[in-house]
């Protein structure tokens, strides 16, 4: 077929072996005459990043082969192996968004029959070092380990420009919510009397994860926003790490902001104890940041009332 007319579809016969060899918007052109790329295509690029693990400690090889095939479906996934102490063997995954996610790990349970445990969602920090080269981090076990070297000399964090189209009565709530999350606002205005669009620049950081969901709940199911990239700013974050009797927990890590690492760790080390069974003795659980204990709680052990049959009346 010497060319392709609107509307008409070619299969090409292809010397590949993997997927991501091949990338949407890639130019062919004859080897006798090789012609540049066409121009405006870039290759999207991760947003959020989640380490994956099988449920069942033996299960690695099947979950990566259920994602090799997965892959040949879907090559916007980035993956690559890594290990934690407490889960095993798993996959750190780049994904598009948040919803992506959430696609990939249902599609893998309904068309792989594999179920997975994802750990908390980040998204890539900027890293400069004190030698003068630069270093995404994806994971924060590269942060914490990057602390320790005390190589860092700066952090940039990603922007995202959000638009929110929301009820004018629910408008209140969501500024609010916004600034809570370190939003700036960028435009607000009124498309009628009942309906309002808000503009904010936001760190993605705030949006992979529970802003949604408190979107949804403010506006009683109403508002809806999108998101594009906004740029960087410089991100002030830790690693907020867990301790069970004095053991880190490195599945359970995750990066916040430095203002919000107590509320964070409060939170996590009460969801903890109320999960965790009572034992013979004490387990004690700490939220920390560095070497800095922000929050703990203790899991009083099970102790036999030995009194209790000596009451005489």
């Amino acid at each position: 077929l010497p060319a392709l007319a609107a509307g008409q579809v070619a299969c090409v016969a292809l010397g590949m072996k993997h997927i991501q060899e091949a990338s949407v918007g890639d130019t062919f052109s004859d080897p006798a005459a090789p012609q540049p790329a066409l121009p405006g295509f870039q290759k999207p690029q991760p947003m959020v990043f989640a380490g994956m693990y099988p449920l069942e400690g033996e299960g690695f090889d099947a979950l990566q082969h259920a994602m090799s095939r997965f892959l040949l479906k879907d090559g916007s996934v980035t993956v690559e192996p890594e290990s934690s102490p407490t889960l095993g063997q798993g996959l750190r995954c780049g994904f598009l968004g948040l919803l992506h996610l959430e696609v990939v790990q249902q599609r893998l349970q309904q068309e792989h029959d594999m179920e997975v445990l994802l750990t908390s969602p980040t998204v890539p920090l900027r890293a400069t070092l004190k030698d003068g080269s630069q270093l995404e981090v994806r994971s924060p076990e590269a942060l914490t380990q990057l602390k320790l070297e005390d190589a860092l000399v700066s952090l940039n964090e990603p922007l995202v420009k959000v638009t929110i189209l929301s009820p004018s009565e629910y408008v209140g709530g969501l500024i609010t919510l916004c600034e809570e999350s370190g939003g700036q606002l960028l435009s607000q205005s009124f498309l009628s009397a009942e309906h309002a669009m808000l503009q904010y620049s936001l760190p993605l950081a705030e949006i992979a994860t529970e802003f949604h969901d408190r979107l949804k709940t403010l506006s009683s199911g109403y508002a809806s926003f999108d998101y594009e990239p906004h740029g960087e700013q410089p991100a002030d974050v830790v690693p907020l790490g867990l301790h069970v009797n004095k053991r880190p927990v490195g599945a359970l890590t995750r990066i916040v902001r430095s203002s919000k690492a107590t509320d964070f760790g409060r939170a996590m080390v009460q969801t903890l104890k109320e999960e965790m069974d009572r034992t013979v003795h004490d387990i004690v659980i700490q939220a920390t940041v560095g070497s800095r204990v922000v929050a703990r709680e203790t899991v009083r052990a099970v102790r036999k009332n030995v009194l209790a049959k000596c009451y005489g009346g």
